[in-house]
This record gives C-alpha cells, sequence and structure tokens, in this order.
C-alpha cells in the first residue's frame, strides 16, 4: 500500500472554543490525539482531544466518528498533523496515518506536554538539527 491509502482526512469538532490555539497553529504541524478520560461533556466520559505541538487544545474527534472506534477500542495508534485551516470561525481537518504507539491517557483539566516536533518542513528541521550540534 501507498502512503496515500494509509491516510485519512478527519475534521475535528469544537474549534470555535479553541481560535486562540489554532491561531498559533500552522498546516503540516504535528498533534497529539489524546483519550481524555472523565470529559463532563462526553456521553461516555471518554473524549479524543486534539492538542497542538504547544500542548493547547484545538478540537475534538466527534463522539460518532469510525476513527474513535479505531483508537479507543481496537487500541489502534495514530499519527495525526493539521491537513488545512480555513474559515472563521477557523476549522481544522487533519490527516490521520493509522498504526504506531497507542495513544496517551489524560484526566479531563490536564495539560499535555508539548511536542518538540513542530512543524515537518525542511527549513524547520534544518534548524533544529543545528540547534542539536552547535
Amino acid at each position: 500500500m501507498t502512503e496515500m491509502e494509509n491516510s485519512y482526512p478527519v475534521g475535528i469538532v469544537g474549534e470555535s472554543h479553541y481560535q486562540a490555539a489554532i491561531n498559533r497553529t500552522r498546516e503540516g504541524d504535528l498533534v497529539a490525539i489524546l483519550q481524555e478520560l472523565n470529559n463532563p461533556y462526553s456521553k461516555t466520559g471518554t473524549a479524543l482531544r486534539v492538542d497542538n505541538s504547544n500542548g493547547e487544545t484545538i478540537g475534538y474527534i466527534a463522539e460518532d466518528h469510525w476513527l474513535r472506534d479505531a483508537l479507543i477500542h481496537q487500541k489502534k495508534g495514530c499519527r495525526a498533523s493539521v491537513l488545512g485551516i480555513e474559515g472563521e470561525p477557523k476549522g481544522v481537518v487533519l490527516e490521520i496515518h493509522l498504526g504506531g504507539e497507542v495513544m496517551p491517557v489524560i484526566e479531563y483539566g490536564k495539560k499535555s506536554i508539548p511536542s518538540n516536533a513542530g512543524p515537518t518542513s525542511i527549513a524547520s528541521m534544518a534548524r533544529n538539527l543545528f540547534k542539536r550540534f552547535s
């Protein structure tokens, strides 16, 4: 299978509450999908929260989305990045690649640890390499 066959565009919900964090998020940035326990707004008490590389929440995966079953019940891992940001208020579409490590679990209201991955551009990777060897 090709890389394209393993990637899925997935829209998120709740973005209107996280516009400031979305303004600090760029297309191509890696994001974390976290299993958030004890979320009072979730029918089941468990939500799939999406945090940007700064550890800020930018939205959630809808409770009726197929990805929820794959990640929570089938315990599949995933890698996710921002495919697009558009509209007003801004909406976010992720690019999801299934496989890899099982997603982290976090309690509702807790802040996630920021990712050092940042944008996936070649310029960004070059800057990070330069910093490591300077």
